[in-house]
């Protein structure tokens, strides 16, 4: 007695070997990421020198979030006087303003630079390039205090957000 195979017979064990090979595997799921998204900004203000030195933050850089004009005038006397202007006329109720100090330096053409920021959560980490002089370079000797100031939209904001350097 020969057996044949019957010819849909035969695509009924090819199929069930495709659906056999096919679930033995399994999906790969990247592990998740917590939210991110690029927050735009608009620059009002970067400068090498600063002032009010005597007063000025000694410690690594800096970052401050200025909310509306009575948070401005804490900082408003680091700020050179014709950047004063751009940042009081920002407005309160559509942006916050971030301020990023660098510490008091020894020179000139020390600066400090906002590349990126990302919302993470609650949390805004903003990406800077800090730029000192070339070993050999002429500079200034005199102390000054860099800044860069930026604005973005306060919808990224409220009043738990933290503020992270990188």
């Amino acid at each position: 007695m020969s057996s044949k195979f019957h010819p849909k017979s035969e695509g009924v064990v090819i199929f069930g070997l495709l659906l056999f090979a096919l679930s033995a595997c399994r999906p790969v799921v990247a592990p998740q990421q917590p939210d991110e998204v690029e927050v735009p900004f608009e620059r009002i203000a970067v400068e090498e020198w600063g002032v009010n030195l005597s007063d000025a933050y000694t410690q690594e850089p800096h970052l401050i979030l200025i909310t509306n004009e009575s948070d401005l005038n804490l900082y408003e006397p680091y700020i050179i006087a014709e950047h004063r202007s751009s940042v009081r006329n920002t407005d309160y109720s559509r942006y916050v303003v971030l301020m990023l100090l660098r510490e008091v330096q020894p020179g000139s053409k020390h600066s400090i630079s906002i590349e990126s920021i990302i919302k993470r959560d609650d949390t805004l980490i903003v990406h800077a390039e800090v730029q000192k002089p070339l070993p050999g370079e002429t500079a200034a000797t005199a102390e000054t205090l860099p800044y860069d100031i930026v604005k973005i939209d306060k919808d990224f904001v409220d009043e738990g957000t933290k503020l992270e350097l990188q």
